[in-house]
């Protein structure tokens, strides 16, 4: 799909002002296109896990033709008297920023950061928290490693009434809420306790599943974060979508849960 979409740019290969014809018919390099060539070189970041499944357009596409768009689009005259009536001042402000993606993104590309890192978020992947995957431990079924999580939280404050209430809870959104209202919980020996917590149901869970723990097994060395923009603790504080998470010095979160799960993919 998305090498379909790059051939609209590289199909322009021996004329650059056919190249910025088409930049500029695009709508002055509007939103609507620039996110869509976005998504679709993001979309390839995150499909791509080996550099043999690299398509040559693609790679033509970032040793070549990106240069020069970028070339292209930096030209001061790009800026001036376009199309669509945008202010010169505010139109050198877009196209910057555009400029910038390009770099970071181009970047990227040389530097194999999407083959380094393993990003996840959701309940539909096999790494998230929320996934369906029946575990068993002490004797009791748990759907989830959040089910897990959650009832062990109220055990560990000895809710019984909330570990009863979670563990007939089957959705992983309503397990979360139920945590939430643990009594007598505190903070600190939560923290104390929490990662051998997650560490024990993730282990349970992909020891216990043959497809998913050769899902685990397949990220091979790649580093697992979770793309969580919210989650600080067991996420990055980035989200799928932000460049910002290829660089784990930039990250927010401490992304516990990555951790535990690369911890449990050596042991397994």
């Amino acid at each position: 799909m998305y090498v379909d979409y790059l051939n609209e740019y590289l199909e322009y290969n021996d004329s650059d002002s056919e190249l910025e014809f088409c930049l500029r018919i695009d709508a002055e390099w509007n939103e609507e296109s620039f996110k869509k060539l976005f998504n679709i070189l993001m979309l390839f970041f995150e499909n791509c896990k080996n550099e043999n499944e690299i398509p040559s357009e693609i790679d033509y596409f970032f040793s070549s033709t990106i240069n020069r768009i970028i070339g292209i689009i930096s030209n001061p005259l790009f800026t001036v008297n376009n199309f669509i009536g945008i202010k010169n001042k505010d139109y050198k402000k877009i196209i910057s920023k555009k400029i910038d993606t390009l770099k970071e993104l181009k970047s990227i590309y040389e530097n194999r950061l999407f083959l380094k890192y393993y990003f996840f978020y959701g309940y539909n992947n096999p790494l998230s928290q929320w996934y369906k995957s029946n575990f068993i431990i002490d004797n009791i079924t748990f759907n989830s490693a959040e089910q897990w999580m959650m009832y062990s939280k109220a055990k560990l404050f000895n809710d019984t009434e909330k570990m009863l209430e979670i563990i007939n809870e089957p959705n992983a959104s309503n397990q979360r809420k139920l945590g939430r209202q643990i009594k007598g919980f505190k903070e600190d020996v939560w923290i104390e306790k929490r990662e051998e917590i997650i560490y024990a149901g993730n282990l349970a869970k992909f020891a216990q599943n043959v497809e998913l723990r050769l899902f685990l097994k397949n990220t091979e060395k790649m580093i697992l974060a979770e793309a969580s923009p919210v989650d600080l603790i067991w996420g990055i504080g980035f989200s799928i979508n932000d460049l910002e998470r290829f660089d784990n010095i930039k990250w927010k979160g401490i992304n516990l849960l990555g951790k535990i799960l690369m911890e449990i993919r050596d042991k397994i």
